[in-house]
């Protein structure tokens, strides 16, 4: 097995605004969004409006535990590319160690779906490395549906190509998405989280012998006059942003990336 170099396992993380700064520049809010969404609506029981003030930022404490993934999506800030298919079609992407399943929008959504059309979207018709699966795909994110359905198909990171990694082209994005820089996410969760028994695409590396360890890394830099946020580094860790050696603690349960800390 050819090993590639760290430079060829290197995925650039890049920083964006979140989706609340853009909302609050913009004179918009969490709850203009809700007037106008009636399927996220019903949600708004797991966050309290008047948490909000006029910077668009969260009072400290969330109302109910079940807003973290609301608030999770519209802190987010970091985002790198990949490329699905042959030839490439390119997609910015969250590297999400929450999520299993990796999903891009699909040329097959509505256009009167305003936050599909004004991201990037995969054409399984224009890929010649397309596999057709078609199993329905839905999740619940607590604040509104992600629908759609899986397709096979080669993704390019770096200078890696995974064949045959399984996905979901989302036909339906919730309105929140309009404000993301990213296209979609690619799951870096354990498998016992993956919905319709996808395997995840590090498990897929890993299985296809692309990489020496079953390791990845993220270098966060916190340089934030600058829109370059770091690097995602797969099957290792890149020696020159740390010093000494790596202590290594065991997960206190496979399913987020978790484990005990004694303060």
């Amino acid at each position: 097995m050819i090993v590639p170099t760290f430079a060829d396992r290197s995925i650039p993380l890049f920083r964006a605004k979140s989706a609340r700064q853009v909302m609050a520049e913009v004179g918009t809010s969490i709850e203009d969004v809700l007037r106008v969404d009636k399927p996220l609506s019903k949600y708004s029981y797991l966050y309290d409006i008047s948490d909000m003030d006029g910077s668009g930022k969260p009072k400290p404490t969330p109302r109910k535990n079940d807003s973290v993934a609301l608030f999770k999506y519209l802190d987010s800030e970091f985002y790198g590319k990949i490329s699905i298919g042959r030839p490439a079609q390119t997609f910015s992407v969250v590297f999400d160690t929450a999520w299993s399943n990796s999903w891009v929008p699909s040329s097959q959504c509505s256009f009167l779906n305003i936050p599909c059309m004004l991201h990037n979207k995969y054409n399984h018709k224009k890929s010649l490395s397309y596999k057709e699966n078609g199993t329905a795909f839905v999740v619940n994110l607590g604040w509104s549906n992600l629908t759609g359905f899986l397709s096979t198909d080669d993704i390019n990171l770096a200078h890696l190509k995974i064949k045959n990694q399984t996905f979901a082209e989302i036909v339906s994005v919730p309105l929140l998405y309009l404000f993301s820089k990213a296209d979609g996410v690619l799951g870096m969760a354990y498998s016992s989280f993956s919905v319709d028994g996808v395997l995840p695409f590090f498990y897929n590396l890993v299985k296809q012998n692309l990489v020496a360890q079953p390791i990845f890394s993220f270098y966060i830099n916190n340089d934030r006059t600058t829109d370059r946020a770091g690097n995602l580094f797969l099957g290792g860790a890149d020696p020159k942003h740390y010093n000494g050696s790596m202590t290594f603690v065991p997960v206190t349960e496979k399913a987020y990336w978790q484990f005990k800390m004694s303060g």
